[in-house]
């Protein structure tokens, strides 16, 4: 079964945690969330805020988006107008999820939502999303964005299990052990990309790739895994200067 039929057998076997506040409530081999007015409540006291689902939150802003227009035939023109947007706007502005994701239990519990049986679990954990580093100019091992260690809280360089940071000059990928090693350099860009860190247990090694259009993907560098570190958790974290900011939806899937 190749990854394509993969994630079509997750949807049809309704293997999708399509809200945030499913995750820690569910197994799933797909688990969803929305960056934008009308996806994640942050208000305290709302009957269904985040943090009451293991979710940790900091003085963030949600806002809708504007001025876009309709793709191209050929998807080629892409008019993203002002997309919708999490954003941490403010020093010390965080957002994290419960760390449910890539230990052998989340592979097990995927493989058995998929209905994937005498067979192996998926080979990978993959965290897919759409983000950008809206300031970037510092150098900063804090403020980013992606994977963080179980336990360990977003904003905390030793907690990092894959982390997208700026140095000010380039985006690079790192962990609490180490820099990733480049593949393709990416100079700082404030626009969003689509980013995605995949944490493959064959090769046993994470890579990261972007994409400006969602279909075709750069591979940007790859670390080794660290030893028991996990489950992780999905975070993103505004330090003294840079800031972060999260559109559209996230999924976070094993394939």
């Amino acid at each position: 079964m190749n990854d394509r039929d993969l994630l079509i057998q997750a949807i049809r076997n309704g293997a999708t945690a399509w809200t945030p506040q499913e995750w820690s409530m569910r197994p799933a081999a797909t688990y969803a969330i929305k960056f934008a007015v009308g996806g994640p409540s942050l208000t305290s006291g709302d009957a269904h805020e985040l943090a009451d689902y293991g979710f940790t939150t900091t003085t963030l802003g949600l806002t809708g988006g504007s001025g876009a227009d309709v793709p191209d035939a050929g998807w080629s023109t892409l008019d993203w107008g002002t997309p919708g947007k999490l954003a941490g706007g403010d020093t010390t502005d965080l957002f994290q999820s419960p760390a449910i994701f890539a230990d052998p239990m989340g592979f097990y519990e995927a493989a058995k939502c998929l209905n994937i049986s005498g067979a192996q679990p998926p080979k990978q954990f993959v965290a897919e999303w759409w983000g950008a580093l809206t300031t970037a100019s510092a150098d900063e091992s804090t403020s980013g964005f992606g994977l963080v260690e179980a336990g360990g809280t977003a904003g905390t360089a030793a907690n990092r299990f894959a982390w997208i940071k700026s140095d000010g000059t380039n985006l690079l990928l790192a962990s609490g052990a180490a820099a990733a090693t480049v593949v393709n350099a990416l100079a700082v860009v404030t626009t969003m990309l689509l980013h995605r860190i995949v944490i493959d247990r064959v090769l046993q090694r994470v890579d990261w790739y972007t994409s400006t259009d969602g279909i075709t993907f750069t591979h940007r560098a790859y670390l080794a895994l660290e030893a028991d570190e996990l489950p992780v958790s999905f975070g993103a974290y505004s330090g003294t200067t840079n800031r972060f900011a999260l559109y559209g939806t996230g999924f976070f899937y094993y394939i």
